[in-house]
């Protein structure tokens, strides 16, 4: 565990009510212009074209049916109609982007944790997540590297 605000600035992402605060904070991590609608159809696809692709040796789609006990298609149709963002839509976005994806989540004040890591040496861009729970569900702001 590490004060990870010593390095970086959250960024407060609008969206949670509506579903897109991850997909918001993507964007924003990789200063697309896309929106969040836009991301999720690229994300859909890419999630549709790639089912068999393994992700430590369990294939996307067993990932979707064993964790979300619904087929691939139906997960793109919710994923398409605003279902909450998911680890599995921050893996498509890995791979459809060539990002790398680091996440992290508070335990007190200062101190974070490193939660879920998507690194590929060869991606020049990464994003920095900053994932919290609340009364409301689950929320996705951006960390933006000091002097970036």
């Amino acid at each position: 565990m590490k004060n990870i605000l010593e390095n970086f600035e959250i960024i407060k992402i609008s969206g949670m009510l509506q579903g897109n605060c991850l997909f918001n904070a993507l964007a924003e991590g990789i200063n697309s212009d896309e929106s969040a609608k836009q991301i999720r159809d690229n994300l859909g696809e890419w999630i549709i074209n790639n089912k068999g692709k393994l992700i430590n040796k369990i294939s996307i789609s067993n990932l979707i049916k064993n964790g979300y006990k619904i087929s691939v298609e139906n997960y793109v149709l919710k994923l398409k109609d605003r279902q909450w963002g998911t680890t599995v839509d921050i893996i498509a976005f890995f791979y459809q982007y060539m990002v790398n994806i680091i996440v992290y989540e508070q335990i007190n004040k200062t101190q974070f944790k490193d939660i879920l890591s998507f690194i590929d040496k060869n991606n020049e861009k990464n994003v920095y997540l900053l994932h919290s729970k609340n009364e409301w569900g689950e929320h996705y702001n951006l960390l933006k590297m000091i002097n970036q």
